[in-house]
């Protein structure tokens, strides 16, 4: 459980301030409650908060793992961890997490490429990575039109080869944008909330069990039908579960 200072703060620059006075005094008696070891009741409080905050995740996932609910505390670790990356506390509570539940999820190490793209994607809320598209986009234009009212042809030549480096770091940054948008789109990762979950070859209970997962294990969710999911575990393996054994993150 970390330590909240100046939550008043926190909480009205999420919210409007009349909003935040509530919400603080919610948020400060979750924590008196927490500290107390009343951990369902301070987990109630918690989600009674109507702003999001980083702290605020990484609260419920606190809660939630002092109450044995593995699988709701990897769902807001990693919650937290989005909107605040390299959060040092989630990500050790997330590694104390898959040190004690049932599955090892299978790690590869990534190559230069697919690492920076990595980074990325964890350093920056898509609309900052719109935010620095658009940015670069612009620079590039500026550059280049400068250079070519450029009086000096060295200077122009400068100015041109300094849009052309820019514009190739827009068109990354576009990539990695467009990206993050099909992830969103396909549904983005999930976690099991359930103690086991079945996975199936159909969207159907009545089709054959390919596969069985544990709770905490994250997937990607592919896209969803009839009440199932079709999802893919860091290891691969694919089959349809249905929805309500999932969380999305």
């Amino acid at each position: 459980m970390r330590k909240l200072f100046g939550t008043l703060i926190a909480l009205a620059l999420a919210a409007g301030s009349a909003f935040a006075d509530s919400n603080a005094q919610i948020y400060n008696a979750a924590n008196a409650l927490y500290q107390a070891g009343d951990y369902a009741g301070a987990l109630a409080k918690y989600e009674a908060i109507t702003v999001s905050h980083p702290w605020l995740e990484y609260n419920k996932g606190a809660a939630n793992l002092k109450l044995g609910k593995i699988g709701k505390s990897v769902v807001h670790f990693h919650r937290a961890l989005r909107l605040d990356p390299g959060d040092e506390d989630a990500l050790a509570n997330l590694a104390y997490v898959n040190s004690i539940k049932a599955d090892s999820e299978l790690k590869q190490k990534p190559g230069k490429l697919e690492s920076a793209i990595l980074w990325i994607e964890e350093a920056f809320h898509l609309n900052g990575m719109f935010w620095m598209f658009t940015s670069l986009y612009y620079i590039a234009a500026i550059l280049a039109g400068a250079g070519m009212l450029a009086n000096n042809p060295m200077r122009g030549k400068k100015l041109y080869t300094a849009a052309i480096a820019v514009m190739v770091a827009a068109t990354f940054w576009g990539g990695v944008t467009v990206l993050r948008i099909s992830e969103f789109e396909r549904g983005g990762e999930a976690v099991a909330i359930e103690p086991t979950v079945d996975a199936f070859m159909e969207p159907s209970e009545n089709s054959d069990k390919l596969f069985t997962f544990h709770e905490g294990s994250t997937c990607r969710v592919n896209r969803a039908e009839n009440g199932f999911a079709q999802i893919t575990l860091s290891s691969g393996l694919t089959g349809w579960v249905k929805y309500s054994a999932l969380e999305k993150i």
